[in-house]
């Protein structure tokens, strides 16, 4: 039997679905409340966001203007050592190409002297920000350039941990049995499969069944006949529509415990008839926790942020506040007078020692000769019957 239920009840902080209907609903009719005004008076701090708002992968929107409203909220109080903070966004379509050329111009055209990243692209542009010495500060962190260079600064969970969350998680429901469904559309999405079943094998997990999905087809009813036949007490589900999967499978009598990332469990998931119980790992502190450690968060999206309603308290928004805490500890190493340059802000970062902001971050800590950075914790998170669960509050796992 597995004890997902006895998990979550563990110093379990929750949200039901119903509230999450009614808080939409109920904003939609409301003016939005006016953008607190800037009080800071110094040269402005340009920071550059490259972001994935168009082309084939979900759009990041609720990222940059979660950062967006960080910095309305900062300048509000005096700015960044009281230079206001300036969020200059650029789209890169998902493309490489496009993604270089949207950093090009944000060094070269706006003058950052930092950048935040929600694109998976780092790749195609890591080594000019290294020769411009411009430093990459938080956002999502999945490629493997965060891990490896050292211009940048990770933030939330890098991709080690990404990986090895999900089958840790089942493994501490007390599955013995994995199996994923993942995109049949991406051709990389089976290496990343075969990554986390080698990782599920060390953990003692045994990997029993895998199966690649296509979003267009009509109908689940095979796979996931197979996935109750081969005995899979968990699933990981990868880039797959899982508010058609699950109630297929159910319909099956095929009811895992299902594993997904915590920014792939959308308001759409939520509603999802016959969901079952779920898994999700968040990289980003659970945005859904109300206490006195996200009240300033919470407060600041509720009042200047501007992007996609439904995802105001996302884990894009709460990956941003937690770039822009980061933000904010450098800015412990800038002075008042004068304009901040970008060797101002690698200085400022090398100071960041054990950073946690009472379960909001990881204790982050940055060197100058760090070879390789990562941030090896996150969150676990759970879902039942519509219902977020932080079966730990803000306490992160680390691994």
């Amino acid at each position: 039997m597995l004890n997902f239920r006895h998990a979550i009840a563990r110093k379990g902080v929750g949200i039901a679905l119903t509230g999450l209907v009614l808080a939409s609903v109920s904003a939609c009719g409301e003016d939005q409340p006016p953008l607190t005004e800037s009080t800071a008076t110094g040269t402005p701090i340009k920071i550059g966001v490259v972001a994935s708002l168009s082309g084939k992968s979900l759009p990041a929107t609720a990222g940059p203007e979660g950062l967006k409203a960080w910095a309305t909220t900062i300048n509000g109080q005096g700015g960044l050592a009281g230079h206001e903070v300036e969020i200059i966004v650029r789209d890169d379509g998902n493309d490489p190409t496009k993604s270089l050329t949207a950093v090009k111009q944000l060094v070269e055209e706006d003058g950052v002297v930092a950048i935040t990243s929600w694109t998976s692209l780092e790749t195609s542009w890591a080594d000019y920000v290294e020769d411009q010495n411009i430093p990459v500060i938080g956002g999502q962190s999945y490629a493997p350039i965060w891990m490896e260079s050292p211009s940048f600064f990770p933030v939330q969970a890098t991709l080690g941990t990404a990986m090895t969350s999900q089958p840790l998680m089942a493994l501490n429901a007390g599955a013995e049995t994995i199996g994923s469904y993942y995109t049949a559309d991406v051709a990389s999405a089976v290496e990343a499969v075969e990554a986390k079943n080698g990782i599920a094998a060390s953990l003692g997990l045994e990997a029993v069944f895998d199966a690649a999905i296509s979003s267009s087809q009509p109908d689940f009813t095979a796979p996931c006949l197979a996935g109750k036949d081969a005995g899979a007490e968990a699933m990981m589900l990868s880039g797959v529509p899982v508010e058609r999967i699950t109630p297929s499978c159910a319909q099956q009598g095929f009811t895992p415990l299902w594993i997904l990332p915590g920014e792939n469990v959308t308001a759409e998931v939520l509603r999802t008839p016959e969901l079952g119980d779920v898994l999700a790992p968040q990289m980003a502190f659970p945005f859904f926790v109300e206490d006195a450690a996200t009240e300033d968060y919470r407060n600041a999206m509720e009042t200047d942020y501007r992007g996609p309603e439904e995802e105001m308290f996302s884990p894009l928004t709460s990956s941003a506040w937690m770039t822009g805490l980061v933000y904010e500890e450098v800015a412990n190493a800038l002075a008042e007078e004068g304009t901040v340059t970008s060797d101002d802000m690698f200085t400022g970062l090398y100071q960041v020692k054990d950073l946690s902001h009472d379960g909001l971050l990881a204790g982050i800590s940055y060197a100058k000769n760090d070879k390789a950075r990562s941030v090896d914790c996150f969150w676990e998170t759970t879902v039942e019957d519509g219902k977020w669960e932080a079966p730990n509050g803000l306490e992160p796992t680390c691994l």
